[in-house]
């Protein structure tokens, strides 16, 4: 059975000093040398999903000539990642291809010759390029992009509104330019607060991002944009769980939608159906007057009366629509004039924006990938997680030739195998359940003393929920497991995507190749 007791004193140790799972410094392990050292010739299985947040520390591992920090040559390691995370690391071998949809929104208005542009904070930048362009690095022909730098981690709580404010001054900024039909700006900061149990924050987050919109709004007006309005997914709109535990993970809440500043009314049988965020882009598409392509199985939302116009998407990042208790919901508790007043009147509605309507397992929330991909896409495309989470129940993986080639690998080369896993249940950039059955797999084929990375989660997961979620762990891999816990860390460090090399992911590489860090 693997061994936990260990690192749960390492992280008791680490918590009665002030730390919290997301920010965790490297924990490894060491019996006389570090067990996990990852060497030159070894196989490294990345088992997280996404592409956004694992770019810096691939970087790190696999590129040749890496310039940010100094690294270890590793010209014969056996890099795998569960999917393939960006165009540029398709060299790279992947257990599940990766799904890159065609005719986005974006790409229809680039073909009409439009020109469009994406603002957002760093946070949240991947998320209105890479995902809503489906799964595309390159800015199509006549796409501008604008990004401000989100604040630090240690100067969130002194801005709840994180930049949102100015984001909104630099939107205000490109409407006047006169040159854009469509932009697409993500008011992130509800996505970033919602996930720290504050209320007092949370409430203050809610009241600057409505003052943005507000801003957002009223220059729409003088400059002749129509405005829709939608978020991602829900999170900020609850605070507590039914039992009275803080709920800092995603909900399952449906989002709101609304167009403002033009002449329209609903289609006339979008009430009697279940709408989603499939349905966005085909509705600016119609706005801007241009057709919608075959691909897209949204419909629009509104019967447009008058002429087309310029279209502003607006995309209020977390923010679902919660219960009316401002005692739970800090939206409700907030002052929010122009959130109320979109969900109140005018061509709103509510939207799904969990689940199978986004691609998801039933019962799964949406997250910011999963949203603006569906939302920048016009249908529903098949997520990564439900991808694997089915390969994972009907036995797939023992037939994925990607796999069945590393165990041949370990077993007839004697390699040593190493497993990067996220610690959570929730989190959208990996499930332990997809690692553990990777494990269980290779250990079927009779491959011994796999080394695991865990990545630490602090977000989808409680602050300090790592304890627990090692039993949980413990149980997937099972009694007979031979896999040792040799690396833990925070995803604040080994999934960060700012740019900051050498405050994180420097950390994170060498608590992998070296071995520096806490030893327990």
């Amino acid at each position: 059975m693997i061994e936990i007791d260990r690192l749960v004193s390492a992280l008791s140790a680490r918590y009665a000093a002030g730390d919290k799972d997301y920010w965790m410094p490297p924990l490894v392990r060491y019996d006389h040398a570090y067990m996990g050292a990852i060497q030159d010739r070894d196989v490294l299985l990345f088992c997280l999903r996404r592409g956004d947040r694992q770019a810096q520390i691939v970087e790190a591992i696999t590129e040749a000539d890496f310039k940010p920090f100094p690294v270890k040559p590793l010209p014969n390691l056996s890099f795998i990642s569960l999917i393939q995370y960006q165009q540029k690391f398709a060299h790279l071998k992947s257990v599940f291809p990766t799904i890159r949809p065609k005719n986005t929104l974006g790409e229809v208005i680039s073909e009409s010759h439009l020109k469009q542009l994406r603002i957002a904070e760093s946070e949240k930048y991947s998320h209105v390029t890479y995902f809503f362009n489906g799964r595309n690095t390159q800015a199509f022909d006549g796409e501008d992009r604008i990004v401000e730098k989100s604040p630090k981690y240690g100067e969130i709580e002194a801005n709840p509104g994180t930049r949102t404010r100015e984001v909104a001054m630099k939107t205000v900024e490109a409407m006047s330019a006169g040159k854009y039909s469509f932009i697409l700006v993500n008011l992130a900061a509800g996505d970033i607060i919602g996930h720290i149990d504050n209320w007092q924050l949370n409430v203050r987050c809610a009241e600057d991002v409505d003052k943005a919109l507000g801003i957002i709004c009223e220059n729409a007006v003088k400059e002749g944009f129509a405005v829709v309005v939608t978020a991602d997914h829900g999170l900020l709109e609850v605070t507590k769980h039914e039992d009275g535990s803080p709920s800092v993970e995603h909900t399952l809440s449906k989002v709101l939608f609304n167009v403002y500043n033009m002449e329209a009314l609903l289609g006339d049988d979008v009430r009697s159906k279940e709408c989603s965020l499939a349905d966005v882009a085909p509705t600016v598409l119609h706005i801007l007057g241009l057709e919608k392509p075959r691909e897209m199985t949204g419909r629009s939302l509104i019967r447009r009366i008058g002429k087309p116009q310029k279209c502003l998407l607006v995309i209020l990042d977390g923010w679902g629509l919660g219960d009316d208790d401002p005692r739970v919901n800090p939206i409700k508790a907030a002052s929010t004039p122009w959130f109320d007043r979109l969900t109140s009147a005018g061509v709103f509605l509510p939207l799904t924006a969990s689940g199978l309507s986004v691609g998801l397992p039933e019962g799964r929330s949406g997250n910011s990938e999963t949203g603006h991909l569906t939302i920048g896409c016009g249908r529903v495309i098949p997520q990564d997680e439900l991808r694997i989470s089915t390969a994972v129940g009907n036995g797939d993986l023992r037939r994925n030739e990607t796999l069945i080639q590393i165990v041949e690998k370990c077993r007839k080369e004697k390699v040593r195998p190493h497993v990067v896993l996220m610690l959570s249940e929730k989190s959208s950039h990996g499930n332990m359940r997809e690692g553990a059955a990777v494990v269980k797999h290779m250990e079927s084929g009779g491959i011994r003393g796999i080394r695991i990375h865990l990545v630490l989660d602090g977000r989808s997961a409680p602050a300090r929920g790592a304890p627990a979620l090692l039993e949980t762990l413990r149980d997937f891999l099972g009694e007979d497991s031979s896999a040792v816990i040799v690396s833990a860390m925070g995803r604040g460090l080994l999934l960060d995507r700012s740019g900051n090399y050498l405050d994180t992911t420097k950390k994170a590489y060498e608590g992998l190749v070296s071995g520096e860090g806490i030893h327990f």
